[in-house]
């Protein structure tokens, strides 16, 4: 009699799980006051940007048995393993602001800001472990017997959950005021010249994730060969259970490229018998340029992507009475995906100006 009991099991869980807290970036704030000026400022805030993996091991349950004797022959096997993994990422606010300007005064104004805000581009994967399990059998003898169980069990999770993302490229409050006064000559020559820039641009990102649950590859492999005089048993299942999730929750974006409010007075004041001859120029400029790009989406989720193979290869030769072969390949996946995204708005450019020019002829008393 010869009898082989064999069990190979590996049991491989993980998980990995990322908290970032809030994110602010301010490139410049300037406050001025009668001078010509020009305030540029960038800034970026960064919360996303993350990888995390659940488990990424690689497991191998082998079973390697060979029986043989005159009357019974009998090997018994099981491989298997459990393969588990879970990823999270949650990432707390970002917050950028580029330009942030109050100026009074000055002929030439010119303010410039980029601000990027990213709670985004992550990426999770709960499972992409790599599983094999195997068993080669064989019996010889009178009674030849090979039982085998090959299996492997593969479930993961991911999910991410970002924060709000707020970018303003340029926020600025202008304010000229020009007055002059002709003086006690005939030919008399005012010019009044104001320039006012405002530039901004803005990207607010909470979207661009990609989150799998279960990526992993799975073998389960069966062979048997039972050779007996009288009798000859096969008995083989070979089985992969592999589940996944996946959900992705991302937070508003909101981007405004440029924010600005322009006040300009010009303001000319001639005596036309003291001045016969006057000449006023006045001229105001004021340009507001801004772009802005909120994402949410652009979001993959992949529930279950897993690979999955079973095989069962069985050989049974009786010479003089029964020989049987029973073999189970089996493979049980499923998966599910949830993504909901937040709010993204954009505005480029959101502007109020008010340009006001006077011109007072004023005769003395």
């Amino acid at each position: 009699m010869a009898f082989n009991a064999g069990a190979a099991i590996n049991k491989s869980n993980g998980s990995a799980m990322i908290t970032t807290g809030a994110a602010g970036a301010l490139g410049n704030q300037t406050s001025t006051t009668d001078a010509d000026v020009t305030n540029r400022g960038s800034a970026a805030a960064t919360t996303g940007g993350n990888r995390a993996v659940g488990n990424s091991s690689g497991n191998t349950a082998d079973n390697r048995q060979s029986a043989s004797a005159a009357r019974i022959a009998t090997n018994a096997a099981t491989s298997l393993n459990t393969s588990n993994g879970a990823a999270a990422i949650t990432t707390g606010p970002a917050s950028a602001l580029g330009n942030d300007a109050v100026s009074n005064g000055g002929g030439t104004v010119i303010n410039r800001g980029i601000a990027v805000a990213t709670t985004g581009n992550n990426s999770a994967i709960g499972n992409a472990s790599s599983n094999t399990a195997s068993n080669s059998q064989r019996a010889i003898g009178s009674f030849a017997t090979n039982l085998a169980n090959a299996e492997n069990q593969s479930n993961g999770t991911a999910s991410i959950e970002t924060g709000a993302a707020v970018a303003t490229g340029n926020r600025a409050v202008t304010t000229v005021s020009q007055e002059d006064e002709g003086a006690d000559e005939p030919w008399v020559q005012i010019g009044q010249d104001v320039v006012v820039i405002n530039r901004g641009s803005a990207v607010a990102v909470t979207g661009a994730n990609q989150a799998i649950g279960n990526r992993s590859v799975n073998d389960a492999e069966t062979i048997q060969r039972a050779l007996g005089f009288r009798l000859a048993v096969n008995s083989g299942n070979t089985v992969s259970h592999s589940d996944g999730s996946a959900s992705i929750l991302t937070g508003s974006a909101t981007a405004v490229g440029n924010a600005a409010t322009t006040t300009v007075e010009q303001a000319a004041e001639v005596d036309p018998v003291k001045n016969p001859l006057a000449l006023v120029d006045q001229t105001i400029t004021i340009r507001n340029i801004g772009d802005a790009t909120a994402i949410s989406g652009r979001n993959a989720g992949t529930g279950n992507g897993s690979v999955n193979f079973g095989l069962n290869r069985q050989l049974a030769s009786a010479v003089a009475a029964v020989h049987s072969s029973t073999g189970s390949s089996q493979n049980n996946s499923d998966g599910a995906v949830d993504i909901t995204s937040g709010d993204a708005t954009a505005v480029g450019n959101t502007a109020a100006s008010t340009a006001t020019q006077r011109l007072i002829s004023r005769a003395a008393a």
